[in-house]
């Protein structure tokens, strides 16, 4: 069954049209994020925990509390579990997956957008791999969650899976989306749990700077100086800064010059990439000048564990907290698939790599 971060990614809701809330209105407690930026009601009969496996910041909540360690341990969820899911996603995420946004996106397009870009598969299925589940779509709709506070709404349904998925705008400049996710396995999803979705959706603000959300991904130069790129070269530079949203096999496909490159390294700069002056033309003169000749065939394969682990594992959330889990080999390769599917970029020789490794360190 598709995991919880896929559904994170893939989520959207279960056919039923936003209801008023329940009249008995249930307990709730407020939940604050270790840094304070976040905060959140939840019903005071679940489990809630800080969501640092999100590529944004957030937070899980679920039924129980041995559902939630079942989350967080990466295993799949069994029946009867209930999952409600807090997510913060930078609008600019959109762009550099790919994915088109108006300039000013009414609710509507942004909740289609996510929709779209996060219910197709990103490529085609191998001759031997099992069938892509279907998953059925609700047309989006605009909801009220209260005076003056909407959101989009579309429902989602498939053999594996049923839920709901609610995106709200920050109504901040710049302008990023809190995405809440109602998830249950097929025959469980609830009125109840779409009610609670809505009132933790209506309740979740975020106070902290949205620039930081995609400069925190993009990953940031240690000490802020200006001379690092006279010390990194083009291909360290990729690797580390460029590769975080994206494949370095992505980059090296693409076939420009000097001028198509400069554009398109000003406009990761632009979404949040941290690339000093320096930086910026080192990166530019790697990619179009003569060692791109190869590059894209050996780049990912010359990575080993404790590198890949560094550069893609580490951009969300610390090594300690990677390497103070212990896990098997089925363990990690259920963590490692989440990740990948929040946009973790590894391609399926670094996947086997990570894993590999990280069953190795245990």
């Amino acid at each position: 069954m598709k995991r919880l971060l896929s559904m994170l990614i893939l989520l959207t809701l279960v056919a039923a049209p936003l209801h008023v809330f329940a009249q008995d209105e249930p307990d709730m407690e407020e939940f604050v994020s270790e840094d304070g930026l976040l905060t959140m009601l939840y019903p005071a009969d679940w489990f809630v925990a800080e969501g640092t496996d999100l590529p944004f910041g957030g937070a899980v909540v679920m039924n129980t509390e041995e559902a939630l360690e079942r989350y967080t341990e990466g295993e799949d969820p069994e029946e009867g579990d209930r999952l409600i899911m807090v997510a913060l996603f930078p609008l600019e995420f959109f762009a550099l997956f790919g994915a088109e946004l108006p300039d000013e996106p009414t609710i509507l397009e942004l909740t289609t957008t996510f929709a779209a870009m996060f219910t197709e598969p990103e490529e085609p299925a191998a001759d031997d791999a099992a069938p892509e589940v279907t998953v059925e779509l609700g047309e989006p709709e605009e909801i009220e969650l209260g005076e003056d506070l909407t959101a989009g709404l579309v429902t989602v349904s498939s053999e594996e899976e049923e839920g709901a998925f609610i995106v709200r705008d920050s109504g901040t400049d710049p302008a990023f989306a809190y995405l809440v996710v109602a998830y249950s396995m097929p025959g469980d999803f609830t009125d109840e749990q779409l009610d609670l979705a809505t009132a933790i959706a209506a309740s979740v603000d975020y106070t902290g700077e949205p620039e930081a959300m995609l400069s925190a991904l993009m990953g940031a130069p240690e000490d802020g100086g200006d001379d690092t790129g006279a010390e990194l070269d083009g291909a360290t530079l990729v690797e580390t800064r460029c590769s975080t949203c994206h494949t370095t096999d992505r980059i090296f496909a693409a076939d420009k010059d000097a001028a198509g490159w400069a554009s398109t390294v000003d406009r990761m700069i632009d979404y949040g990439a941290q690339l000093t002056p320096d930086e910026r033309q080192t990166v530019i003169n790697y990619l179009s000048g003569a060692a791109m000749e190869g590059a894209g065939d050996s780049m990912g394969a010359a990575l080993d564990g404790a590198t890949l682990v560094e550069t893609r594992c580490s951009l969300c959330h610390g090594t300690d907290q990677i390497y103070a889990a212990d896990m098997d080999e089925e363990g990690w390769t259920n963590t490692v698939d989440r990740m990948i599917d929040y946009g973790a970029q590894l391609t399926q020789t670094e996947r086997q790599t990570v894993i590999d490794y990280l069953v190795a360190t245990q």
